[in-house]
Parts: C-alpha cells; structure tokens; sequence
C-alpha cells in the first residue's frame, strides 16, 4: 500500500476448443501438469482452466504471459469460479493482461466476495480506495475490510489499519491502527511486518524502539518483501552488535500465529 504499509478479452470457448493444444512450456520444464491442466481445460473445466491461468500468471513452468491467463481465468469465472473472479479482478484493477478496468474489477470482486473469497473481499477494499471518482469511496472501503479482518485475514487487517491511521472513511484511531498491523504482522504477512517496523522507527502509537523496528523489518526481509531489508539494515546501523544478536535470537524462535489456510496463493492486495 502507500504510506505504511499499500482483463478483459470476451474469447469463445469454441473456438477454444476447437484449437489443438498449444506448448507454451519452458525449456526443460516437465509437461505433465501443464498438459493436464490444458487438456481439461480446453473440455471446460473450470478448475482446470483456474490452474491453468495460475499457471501462466505466474510462470510456473511455462512463459510468463497475463494475457493467456487472463483468458483461462474469465473462462472459468465465467462458469462461477471464485478463484478465478478474483484473479480477473485484480487483473482488471491493475490492468495485467487487459486494460485496467476498475468497474470490471468491481464486478469480479463483487461475484466472488458474494461466495465468500476474503481476498475478494480485500480486492474491493482496494478499488473503493483507489478508484477514480465515481467508484472511489473510503466508507465502503472500510466496509469491506472490516468483512475479512473479522474473519483474521492478513491482508485485510493490513489494510484497515492503514484506514484508521489515516482517517480514511472512520474516524482516526492510531491505537487501533496499531492492533490491526500487529494482528497482520504475528500472522506472518511481510506486508505488515514493514509497516509495524516503521512505526517503531518512528514512534508512531507505540513506544519509539530501533530494536523492535529491526526486529520486524528482519522479518519482512527474510520473505525478500520490498526494501524491508533496506531498512532494516538502515536501522540496523545504530544497533550494537550485542543488540543486534539478541534480536536476531527473537527471530530464530518467532512462529506466526495461525492465519486462514486459504490465505496463501492469493493475489496480494496490500
């Protein structure tokens, strides 16, 4: 997210199916899933068409390509894939893939948190935040993040503490911002971790500490997240070496707390 923290091609299935398949596998990569994944993909099944877009929007043993997982994705959010509507939502909210469309992200985020998908959830939180005018609306927003933090999803905790700092569609409470990011952080999202070290940092709703601020940009480093290792070795520099291990002690013996089991694989939000 900002501070602290934060597609469409409409193709046939016909026409789909009548294409032989195609090897967009890299070179060296085992074919067994990707030919799996392809062959039930192209009889409409919609899991197989949900991993089949995974598959190419991560590059996970074929080439990198948001258009083709674009396509298999609305293919199977078309026949009611939870999965698969989030994904075309974050597509069309970043405009991987397809133009960005924040409207359709709406849509499909909408279809999917009506199923019960948390990172849908979050997914709307984000476009209400971050829309244009017209879908921009920081009460909904907030709305929706509050939806999936009650139910301990990482990543809508993150968000709404953003929100209560901020004054963002509730009334400020840094207190509360606080508790939201740490609830984040203990569950493991690196996301969090970040934030919850630059509050330490700069003292922010909590006690001013370059030891806990170490401590929790370590951990958002250790998962490779944005600069966090930056920063920790940025704070890292007005430690003592005595410091420096005992800290390093904490972290050889942190676990996080139990976060949702679908939480991971999705979509980062925040």
């Amino acid at each position: 997210m900002r501070f602290v923290a934060v597609v469409f091609l409409v193709l046939l299935l016909p026409a789909v199916a009548m294409a032989g398949p195609i090897d967009d596998r890299k070179p060296g990569a085992s074919s067994s899933d990707f030919q799996r994944w392809q062959i039930l993909a192209m009889q409409g099944n919609d899991s197989a068409q949900f991993n089949l877009g995974l598959m190419y929007y991560k590059g996970d043993g074929v080439n990198q390509n948001y258009v083709e997982a674009a396509k298999w994705y609305e293919m199977a959010a078309r026949k009611g894939n939870a999965e698969a509507q989030t994904y075309m939502g974050n597509m069309n909210e970043l405009g991987q893939g397809i133009k960005q469309d924040y409207a359709e992200a709406l849509k499909w985020y909408l279809k999917a948190a009506n199923q019960g998908d948390l990172a849908a959830h979050c997914g709307l939180g984000n476009v209400y935040t971050d829309g244009p005018e017209g879908i921009k609306n920081y009460e909904e927003a907030v709305r929706w993040y509050r939806k999936a933090a009650d139910q301990k999803w990482p990543c809508a905790e993150n968000s709404l503490a953003f929100m209560y700092l901020n004054g963002w569609g509730v009334k400020p409470d840094i207190a509360e911002g606080v508790k939201l990011y740490r609830k984040a952080a203990d569950q493991g999202l690196p996301m969090a971790q970040k934030n919850l070290g630059f509050l330490y940092e700069d003292g922010v709703g909590v006690v001013k500490s370059s030891e806990e601020a170490y401590f929790w940009y370590s951990l958002a480093a250790n998962s490779d997240y944005k600069n966090a290792a930056y920063s920790r070795d940025k704070i890292g520099s007005h430690l003592t070496p005595e410091q420096i291990s005992a800290v390093k002690k904490r972290i050889a013996e942190w676990m996080p707390t139990p976060a949702p089991a679908e939480a991971s694989g999705k979509p980062e939000t925040r």
